[in-house]
């Protein structure tokens, strides 16, 4: 693959630090907000080290993105100090309302922008644990998922992943490119230099609002976090009524009658006939229910 062609994405996320202090307010009855501190996601900062071993390996260009207010821009800087090119942040007041449905609309929407080769992030938040905003951005994108990538390795044209997999398994997958990768984050991240640290604070941060993103932001409750209806089942009018086991029956069985919703089970016969009256037992039997003229 040629180094133009990978063009490297990385959503960070802010979340809330764990640590204290937070001021309790209202009697010990709320937090203040203020007093909480925030910090860049650990798990997208795994992340942002794959990616720039990616980039190292194959080159190419690497991309800083991230939704929220202007306290944001620190991790970003963070981003640009240990090896990103470029940082934008996706800032609108209209953005407050809306949920991961009319999120994943705008950051379609950038991604359609910036047009990336791989899109990653971590796969866990600190403070949230599983969000769904990443894999709904890349399904409304038409781009594929890969989830709890351990490692990734660019080859043929595509993207071979390590992934982990329910009961502690592994499975690798291979997908063509563009595809989206959520790292678990294990690798500890690079610590950038002082003069990096101080280049990426004097370096721009894009902002981008409604009139860069091209989009007419509504009310959330309106279009932007609407979802789509797929389908829905009617209660059972009728349900099944099961009748209480007799309190002294064996635990076995009351457990058969509560399996078998109050029906009893039929007892069954053995015949021992010959071929000749077992035909005429069963022909017998069919003119008896009426399956034989």
């Amino acid at each position: 693959m040629a180094n133009e062609e990978l063009n490297i994405v990385i959503l960070l996320r802010q979340c809330r630090d764990p640590r204290p202090p937070a001021c309790i307010k209202d009697g010990g009855h709320a937090i203040n907000a203020r007093d909480v501190r925030t910090m860049l996601n650990p798990s997208d900062l795994g992340a942002l080290e794959k990616a720039l071993q990616l980039k190292e390996k194959h080159g190419g260009r690497l991309t800083v993105l991230s939704i929220g207010p202007k306290s944001v821009e620190s991790h970003l800087q963070t981003g640009l100090s240990m090896g990103a090119e470029r940082a934008v942040r996706i800032r609108d007041r209209a953005l407050s309302g809306y949920d991961d449905a009319g999120l994943s609309r705008v950051l379609s929407r950038a991604f359609d922008i910036l047009s990336p080769s791989l899109i990653c992030t971590g796969n866990l938040l600190a403070d949230r644990g599983f969000d769904a905003l990443f894999p709904l951005t890349a399904a409304k994108s038409g781009i594929p998922c890969v989830q709890n990538v351990i490692n990734a390795r660019v080859q043929d044209g595509g993207v071979q992943t390590l992934k982990t997999t329910d009961h502690g398994a592994r499975q690798l997958v291979k997908t063509p490119l563009p595809v989206a990768l959520t790292f678990t984050g294990r690798d500890e991240a690079r610590y950038p230099s002082i003069d990096a640290l101080v280049q990426a604070i004097d370096s721009p941060i894009e902002v981008w609002g409604r009139a860069e993103l091209g989009l007419k932001f509504m009310n959330a409750t309106q279009s932007g976090g609407s979802t789509t209806l797929a389908g829905y089942g009617n209660p059972r009018p009728d349900p099944v009524r099961v009748v209480t086991p007799d309190p002294n029956l064996p635990a076995f069985d009351r457990i058969l009658s509560l399996l078998s919703g109050g029906v009893t089970a039929r007892q069954g016969a053995v015949h021992h006939l010959s071929a000749d009256k077992t035909t005429d037992a069963l022909m017998a039997l069919f003119g008896k229910v009426g399956l034989l003229p």
